[in-house]
């Protein structure tokens, strides 16, 4: 058995001997986690607060030290640091933002100042990429709700909303089911390969069933998703869909301890890393 099961638990200090595999719970460039702890947010939701340290991309390369003005070539210094709170795709049900220090610069000859570059943050949104990648690919889905975005990302319906203007401002004429399905009914298979999927299941009460999804942990894209009108178990449905050679590719899945169907993944593919964590 190659499964590890792996208890997030309060205070979780992150060191060098586990940085590589707890290197999976971020998959955000650039940013190397130091510590995971379990929290409450403003709204009481406990969440999982992932710190961090954010190596800046616009550093010089050849000193960690060292900025350079995008403006004038010349070096600047920090003016300002600030926190910066990101959410991001859920681990084991629960939320899940992650934090780090930004940097402010300002230049020493011509004075402007700018930010660090954070490569994994959504544009307008204090969210991830990689969440802004799974609502809008939940969003093709007509059987989702605003409401039921909302609460399977801890999102405002209004945040939902506005990446759904998005959404339309990019695929004016082109219904977005369609980036999924062929004629509206069958999934397409993913044109690449994925190292990292996330594997959740959620009750819909409309819906009235448990729905699985297979989310690209390194982008936030949903791969598949349990609408099944075959009716055989979601897991062998998702198998089927993305084939043996897309299986031979996969390196890790990153899944909750709730979910039984994870036996069947483990013997069939009995090389893979599958970590389980425990809330």
């Amino acid at each position: 058995m190659t499964k590890h099961i792996t208890s997030l638990s309060l205070d979780t200090k992150i060191n060098d001997a586990d940085i590589v595999k707890h290197r999976i719970l971020s998959a955000l460039r650039n940013f190397y986690v130091d510590s995971i702890s379990l929290e409450d947010d403003k709204k009481g939701n406990c969440i999982y607060k992932v710190r961090g340290e954010l190596k800046d991309s616009s550093e010089d390369v050849n000193d960690s030290c060292v900025h350079i003005c995008n403006k004038c070539g010349n070096r600047t210094h920090i003016n300002n640091k600030y926190t910066v709170n990101l959410k991001h795709l859920r681990i084991t049900g629960k939320y899940t933002c992650i934090s780090f220090i930004r940097k402010q610069y300002r230049c020493i000859s011509c004075s402007e100042t700018e930010s660090g570059e954070v490569d994994f943050k959504a544009n307008g949104y204090r969210i991830t990429k990689h969440l802004y990648n799974y609502i809008f690919d939940l969003l093709a889905f007509k059987q989702f709700t605003y409401r039921d975005v909302s609460v399977l990302t801890g999102l405002g319906q209004n945040t939902i909303k506005s990446i759904y203007s998005d959404r339309e401002q990019k695929y004016p004429k082109l219904p977005l089911h369609n980036h999924y399905m062929h004629n509206d009914e069958v999934l397409k298979k993913p044109k690449k390969y994925s190292d990292n999927i996330l594997i959740y299941e959620d009750f819909f009460a409309h819906l009235n069933e448990n729905v699985l999804q297979v989310v690209d942990f390194d982008t936030g894209h949903l791969i598949w998703i349990g609408f099944d009108t075959e009716k055989i178990p979601e897991i062998d449905g998702f198998l089927s869909f993305v084939g043996e050679d897309w299986m031979k590719h996969l390196k890790n899945v990153i899944v909750d301890d709730t979910i039984k169907s994870i036996d069947a993944l483990d013997s069939r593919y009995p090389d893979l890393d599958i970590h389980v964590y425990k809330s």
